[in-house]
């Protein structure tokens, strides 16, 4: 039965292979596939439950808390030692029984867990195959003590360590697979480690399939601060890229030559990449880790304030807090190398170049990072050039952005960050208008909502550094240049976020025979009555009504930002009032008229709940405040 079911999971009969799957273990391990069903019972109960509380029409929200309710479908933390437990009890009363056909037993184990993943029941499928890699475990020890024991009589040795060392291999990989589809992601990544690290001794190595699984296992590593370890991943994929790829040579066919390579600098220039976002997480990391020290720092100072201390005990406790934070990064431990792929590819251990987090204390130490990072992005762009690599691109250009944004965390110069700024700016706003509307509609909304963001930052920096002269002379009025470079970036500001709204606005594609124009109406007097303009119709998704709304939002709060120049007239004086005054009026409707519509009912009075209120606050303020300025009070 075991040949007929792997033909039938071979061309896709999943039914018939779960039918042979079972025959085989009711035969050989009766007690593992009974207790594998009676795992499957309580999913089954679970699942005809929520499918009852939605026939019944108690409404997707009933169906929804009941979901969350539902139990994990398998836990590994809490329930680890019971599975082991019972599959430790299932292996000594099916063991026996398996006897001389054990690893044809794993096979169907792995085979049937496996299927059961696919099908979504993800206990029945850790079970079936945690008895297999118990199994392979004791092949392995018997084998171990038969080839002792065989040795020591000058005999042969037991089983075929070299097919268990493969079916081993297999087992890890589907148990890799079983644990990420339960979310516990450390133990997948733990047999992920394994399975790469037992495929590397392989014969039947496909280099690419490797190198893709371990960039995978990277991204977790980096997820994890685990950085040590994810620049071990990546040395590994060179390495692995350098000498276990070949490229065909002649008399091979010219095309497939040409293929080979653009396979093989595809894959190198993915690997840069990753080293790019390596040094850019560390980067972002260590920022954070000063962001937190400022924020301690200017706390122990309001303190300070509150408390009446002078100039001097102020600055002490700033310098107090400064070293309590600086103690707290440094104690946090950082991860050691725990992993190592170099003994079956000959990559040796060099010192790690890679910084932590924790390393990174001054600005030399970040621009140290940044420019890893750049350059590895720069090199992969060599490969993901915008046309061809449309997404590609347009991600590592947005990587190259957020490197400026760290980096700027550590500048002190209010110039040199401007510039880190606008250099954001200079890589993000050019693909606005490279890229197609209708064919990069989710990549104009994200580029455009960013570059207004950036926008927003730079107009703030500029009006920071009007207030500080006002603040040190108080007869301090800004110069038309300082005035025309604030409003500038406010310009481009409202710009950006306007392009991202028009994105949910859906135009009526162009007809392929225009209809002709609708006869002029006329009223009483004889005079042309215009034609009302086309309303276009806006559709927002509920998951981006609130980005939306708060585009609209910062556009009514630039709009206030606007400096009037210095030989304004009254009615200049108060334009950005005036359109800051539309905006949040119409604004303040709208979101009232759109929020009902949510279907989650605890978004209805939380999305932008602190926004909205904000906006009738300006519609309340904003009329006396443009009354005082156009008359100049």
């Amino acid at each position: 039965r075991l040949p007929g079911a792997l033909v039938s999971l071979d061309v896709e009969e999943s039914f018939e292979a779960e039918k042979g799957l079972d025959a085989c273990l009711a035969h050989w391990c009766p007690g593992t596939l009974t207790a594998a069903r009676e795992v499957e019972e309580i999913e089954s109960e679970t699942d005809k439950l929520l499918q009852k509380i939605d026939a019944e029409g108690e409404g997707k929200a009933a169906a929804e808390a009941e979901e969350k309710k539902r139990p994990t479908p398998i836990d590994l933390e809490a329930e680890e030692a019971q599975l082991a437990a019972q599959v430790a009890e299932l292996g000594r009363a099916d063991g026996e029984r398996a006897g001389p056909h054990s690893t044809e037993v794993v096979e169907a184990l792995c085979h049937l867990g496996i299927l059961h993943h696919n099908f979504a029941r993800p206990r029945r499928a850790m079970l079936l195959l945690k008895c297999a890699e118990r199994m392979v475990n004791e092949l392995h020890s018997a084998n171990q003590e038969a080839g002792g024991a065989a040795e020591a009589k000058g005999g042969a040795a037991g089983a075929d360590e070299g097919e268990l060392a493969s079916v081993y291999t297999h087992v890890c990989f589907y148990l890799a697979q079983a644990y990420a589809a339960t979310k516990q992601l450390h133990q997948s990544a733990s047999y992920c480690q394994v399975t790469l690290d037992r495929q590397l001794s392989m014969s039947s190595l496909d280099p690419y399939d490797w190198y893709k699984n371990c960039c995978g296992l990277m991204d977790y590593f980096v997820g994890q601060e685990r950085y040590h370890d994810a620049e071990h991943c990546l040395r590994a994929c060179e390495r692995l890229l350098d000498t276990k790829v070949e490229v065909p040579t002649p008399p091979a066919a010219p095309r497939d030559i040409e293929d080979a390579r653009e396979r093989l600098e595809e894959a190198r220039a993915d690997v840069r990449r990753r080293w790019g976002i390596l040094h850019l997480n560390v980067l972002q990391d260590a920022a954070s880790n000063l962001a937190e020290a400022a924020a301690s720092i200017t706390e122990a100072q309001e303190l300070a304030v509150a408390e009446g201390r002078n100039a001097e005990d102020m600055h002490a406790a700033a310098a107090a807090a400064a070293e309590m934070s600086a103690a707290a990064v440094a104690a946090r431990p950082t991860p050691p190398q725990s992993i190592f792929f170099g003994a079956s590819i000959g990559l040796g251990v060099p010192a790690s170049s890679c910084k932590t987090p924790a390393d990174v204390r001054s600005f030399d130490d970040a621009r140290a990072v940044f420019k890893a990072a750049h350059a590895a992005h720069t090199e992969a762009m060599r490969h993901y050039v915008l046309d061809g690599c449309v997404t590609d691109h347009v991600a590592l250009q947005r990587d190259v952005s957020q490197m400026y944004r760290w980096l700027a965390v550590f500048e002190t110069d209010e110039k040199r960050k401007l510039a880190m700024y606008m250099r954001r700016t200079a890589a993000l706003r050019p693909l606005l208008d490279e890229l197609g509307k209708k064919a990069y509609e989710d990549l104009h909304k994200t580029l455009s909502f960013e570059v207004g963001e950036v926008s927003m930052e730079l107009a703030e920096m500029k009006s920071v550094r009007i207030r500080a002269k006002q603040e040190a002379q108080p007869a301090y009025r800004p110069k038309a240049v300082e005035i025309t470079k604030v409003n500038q970036f406010l310009d481009e500001a409202v710009d950006a976020f306007q392009h991202f709204v028009d994105m949910y606005r859906k135009e009526k594609p162009e007809p392929l025979m225009p209809p002709p124009p609708p006869p002029p109406v006329y009223d009483e007097s004889g005079k042309e009555v215009p034609a009302a303009p086309e309303v276009v119709p806006i559709e927002v998704d509920d998951d981006e009504l609130g980005v939306y709304l708060r585009a609209h939002f910062y556009i009514a709060r630039l709009h206030n930002k606007w400096l009037p120049p210095p030989d304004a007239g009254p009615a200049e004086r108060c334009r950005g009032l005036k359109l800051a005054l539309e905006k949040f009026e119409w604004l303040r409707g709208h979101a009232r008229e759109k929020l009902p519509l949510l279907k989650d009912e605890a978004a209805r009075s939380t999305l932008f709940a602190d926004e909205l209120a904000m906006a009738d606050q300006m519609v309340e303020l904003l009329p006396e405040q443009i009354s005082r300025v156009h008359y100049a009070r």
